[in-house]
């Protein structure tokens, strides 16, 4: 008898264990792409491997490696991967850091979506393009430098990096993107190149740390919004070369007392401005204004180095402190070496400075010295000269 109720017991468990459901163990590598394959080792870093291009999904939760998302704590991108695909790594919330190999061509849109983690990426020279929200709530991200090779930065690129200190962009970039640092709230200073045409509709919209910008001669369009509600914005130069202004594009920015024009009044009342900008039109407007200017003297080159001597002016009535930051770019924009001092000016004077920049220079490179802020904000354009 009693035999009978252990056997009877016994087939129970076994039915109700036929009922429970089955719990697969998640998968550790497979491919990503027709020659790419990735791997995730048992400390939390996520490698891909191969050559050519990644699978674009249509979402996050198509990525192979989704089940796993919130324990992936590093991505290293194989030197020979060509492309990180749409929606590659999105919601990984546990990813700090970020590998990326010099093949990489593009960062797809919303590659890195939400990985509230990341602190910082270095973004190799080999990108031409940063698809849209391909860093979207980024809440940690405290720093980005865009290299020279990157032409085009998708609309919200960087939305919602509430963490961004400094943004510095390449001389590649043409345009930004719609709404590409909306809500950057921490961003302070942003170097925007003279390869820049126009700056798209709320680029910088509600960047409530920025204290002051310089646009380039290159610009002929700022955006609808551009700057709307850039709280802290106490100055900015807009150059003779601007057009049109959008629609809001400085509305809200209630500390704004200082326009530095670069061209004359007349010049500056044929602008095509759009309404609601009163924050811009009622502040102070310095025509033909050139309070500070940078210009290259003269270089050197002793033992692998470059010394460039380059004059800073202050044409204020207010003695400043700047850093002097002198650059070395190849032919193909490459930034090759760069150096800084300090300096203090005196009012309504200039000061000759030397920086050592460790570099050999060849003919088609392109010295340039800037005039910047102690938080990297330019005071004026950068001095330049081309090694013929």
């Amino acid at each position: 008898m009693m035999k009978k109720k252990i056997l009877s017991l016994v087939v129970v468990m076994a039915m109700l264990l036929s009922f429970m459901p089955v719990i697969a163990q998640a998968a550790t590598s497979g491919e990503c792409g027709e020659n790419l394959t990735w791997t995730l080792d048992d400390n939390g870093t996520l490698t891909i491997s191969g050559e050519g291009t990644m699978t674009d999904w249509i979402s996050y939760s198509y990525a192979p490696w989704d089940s796993s998302s919130s324990s992936i704590k590093n991505v290293i991108i194989g030197n020979s991967v060509e492309s990180i695909g749409d929606h590659a790594f999105g919601y990984c919330s546990s990813l700090e850091s970020v590998t990326i190999g010099n093949s990489v061509e593009s960062i797809g849109k919303r590659a890195f979506g939400y990985c509230s983690s990341l602190e910082s990426v270095i973004i190799p020279d080999s990108v031409t393009s940063i698809g849209d929200c391909a860093f979207y709530e980024c809440s940690s991200l405290t720093g980005v430098v865009i290299p020279d090779s990157v032409e085009s930065i998708g609309w919200n690129a960087f939305g919602y990096c509430s963490s961004l200190g400094s943004v510095i962009i390449g001389n590649g970039v043409t345009s930004i993107g719609d709404s590409a640092f909306y809500k950057c709230s921490n961003l302070k200073s942003v170097v925007i190149p003279d390869s820049v045409t126009s700056i798209g509709d709320c680029a910088f919209y509600e960047c409530s740390s920025l204290e002051s910008v310089v646009i380039p001669d290159s610009v002929i369009s700022i955006g609808a919004g551009a700057f709307r509600s850039c709280s802290s914005l106490e100055s900015v130069t807009i150059p003779d070369s601007i057009t049109s202004i959008g629609d809001r594009a400085f509305s809200g920015c209630s500390r704004l007392t200082d326009v530095y024009y670069r061209g004359s009044e007349e010049q500056w009342n044929a602008i095509g401005m759009g309404i609601e900008n009163g924050c811009l039109t009622n502040a102070t407007i310095h025509y033909n204004s050139t309070d500070y200017q940078t210009q290259i003297l003269d270089y050197s080159e002793i033992d692998g180095k470059c010394m460039i001597k380059s004059t800073a002016k202050n044409n204020t009535d207010t003695a400043i402190s700047c850093v002097m930051y002198s650059a070395v770019y190849s032919s193909d924009g490459t930034l090759k070496a760069c150096g800084t001092v300090k300096a203090d000016i005196d009012a309504d004077n200039d000061k000759e400075v030397d920086i050592s920049v460790p570099c050999t220079i060849e003919t088609g490179d392109t010295l340039k010295t800037f005039m910047w802020a102690d938080n990297m904000t330019p005071f004026a354009k950068a001095g330049e000269l081309v090694i013929e």
